[in-house]
């Protein structure tokens, strides 16, 4: 590495900046130089989309400038691309900074400066302009219809997957429980908790079939407390590059704390297999992955990672913050989330203790309520968990929330089955007539989050605008949370959508597909 009195434009560019990729690569994927071809694409070291946003944060902070007005649309970039890049953007003379030993994976600029220092170009910012499916207020709401700008639309973008948000029986239980303990339990739970708690752990780990639960006031507060406290100061995390970013912002303050974080490719057992080998000795080891992932609403092969924590000496950590209350046990071809929704462990037929798993979910999609819990094999693990903290320095769930949770519950265990295979009728639907179109779907088991391909940045605009003519309200699935020629248009379905709002769907998804090949036949 140069002296940091060099400039960029004494130091042959290119050079230079190739040289701080692949000297990052090495850092932060724990790759020997020997193996790092400067032509060959970043996906091919495992690198998805969110990992090349965090090298280019990381180079930013390296350059002591933003770049911004870099076009990183190009899909699958190599270093050399990339560099290239770089150097011919119009940079400050500033020196260079010498690249820090510790430099992570996992980004070290705050979350809330990213929207001004993402390093994408002005096109992505532009086109999240216009895409009217962002940052709307609803003023009304009739089942899944939402009143917008004094339109209605069919919402496809909630996850209140069972319905529960809108069951008179859940509505119902609250006033009585608001006025026992008031709206808000302000104690610490280290001190003193309401029975509501109680209730709630029980009725959870007996769904689960878990020895005990601990819960939380949400997944990202769990994660930010639990994940740390299984890492100390010399365990390893070996986390899936598509894992959350909450789960992600868990495993940095975990390397705060001295902890080492490897990112394994998505749902990739050979890749994950070759890092554990490199540290088979090490004491605690963490692998780290979603249940159902959120983009895709792809599942993981649980069995198979089971086997490589036992193999390693590791703990499974899951997050199913999707998958609990719709993937049950005992799945068949005719009901392949399985009963019970009681969540991704169950569906594979694993144990908690058998198969070293500590399985985390929130309430707030499926369930509709405030709240997060953890698996506890033991009393030891309880303790542990709630002496976290962001058990002991966070504020409690609302009141409301820990007995709509408890009241949707008792729903699942009397309706939940019924529901689930209405969710599954109407997102095979959805899912067999957008194939049809001739669109990719990113789907697997019917899981009601449907992402339909629509492509590039410019397509994810046309198909959005069209969507939102017909009155329909997704979720944008757009770079850095897919690769960025890879956006898509995710769907939520629910309990409470009908058949109707799915026909809707359809039609609009015809004429996203009518236009975008007017677009295509225009532009050839």
């Amino acid at each position: 590495m140069q002296s940091s009195n060099s400039s960029i434009s004494a130091e042959k560019p290119i050079a230079l900046i190739q040289s701080w990729i692949e000297k990052w690569l090495v850092e932060n994927l724990e790759i020997s130089p020997d193996v790092i071809d400067p032509n060959l694409p970043l996906n091919a070291y495992g690198m998805e989309s969110l990992m090349i946003l965090e090298l280019i944060q990381d180079m930013e902070d390296w350059l002591g400038q933003s770049l911004r007005e870099v076009d990183w649309t190009s899909s699958n970039p190599t270093i050399t691309n990339i560099a290239v890049k770089v150097a011919d953007t119009n940079l400050n003379r500033s020196p260079i900074k010498q690249l820090k030993p510790g430099v992570s994976m996992v980004t070290s600029t705050p979350q809330s400066e990213q929207s001004a220092n993402l390093g994408v170009s002005s096109t992505l910012s532009d086109a999240l302009q216009q895409i009217p499916q962002t940052f709307n207020t609803v003023s009304n709401q009739r089942d899944r219809q939402l009143l917008i700008e004094n339109r209605w639309v069919c919402d496809f973008a909630s996850c209140n997957y069972l319905g529960l948000d809108l069951h008179p029986q859940v509505a119902q239980t609250i006033p009585a429980a608001v006025s026992q303990w008031g709206t808000h339990p302000s104690w610490t739970r280290a001190v003193a908790s309401p029975q509501l708690y109680q209730e709630l752990e029980t009725a959870i780990a007996d769904l689960i079939d878990a020895p005990d639960v601990l819960v939380f006031p949400s997944l990202t507060l769990l994660h930010m407390g639990v994940i740390p406290s299984l890492t100390q100061e010399d365990g390893i995390i070996f986390v899936d590059a598509a894992a959350h970013r909450s789960v992600y912002e868990a495993c940095r303050l975990s390397k705060q704390n001295g902890a080492i974080v490897i990112q394994h490719r998505h749902n990739h057992l050979e890749d994950l297999t070759q890092k554990l080998h490199r540290y088979a000795h090490k004491r605690t080891k963490l692998i780290v992955i979603d249940g159902v992932y959120s983009m895709s609403g792809t599942c993981s092969n649980l069995q198979a990672y089971t086997q490589l924590a036992k193999e390693f000496d590791a703990l499974l950590y899951i997050d199913d913050a999707h998958g609990f209350g719709l993937l049950g046990e005992h799945p068949t071809l005719q009901m392949p989330y399985g009963l019970k929704g009681n969540g991704i462990v169950k569906h594979f037929g694993c144990n908690y203790d058998d198969d070293r798993i500590i399985y985390s979910a929130g309430l707030s999609k499926a369930f509709s309520s405030y709240g997060a819990f953890v698996t506890c094999t033991n009393g030891s693990m309880k303790s542990q968990f709630a002496n976290a903290w962001t058990a002991v320095f966070s504020g409690p769930i609302p009141t409301a929330s820990l007995a709509s949770a408890i009241a949707g519950l008792e729903v699942n265990s009397k309706e939940g089955d019924q529901r689930r295979q209405r969710i599954y009728h109407l997102t095979r639907k959805l899912v067999a007539a957008a194939r049809s179109i001739g669109f990719q779907v990113d789907n697997q088991y019917y899981f009601p989050i449907v992402s339909v391909v629509v492509g590039s940045v410019n397509c994810m605009q046309i198909a959005c605008q069209q969507l939102w003519q017909h009155g329909i309200l997704i979720t944008p699935a757009i770079f850095p949370a897919v690769p960025v020629n890879r956006s898509a248009l995710r769907f939520s379905i629910t309990a409470a959508n009908t058949e109707a709002e799915v026909e809707q769907a359809i039609r609009a998804l015809q004429a996203v597909w009518d236009q975008l090949c007017r677009c295509q036949s225009l532009a050839s």
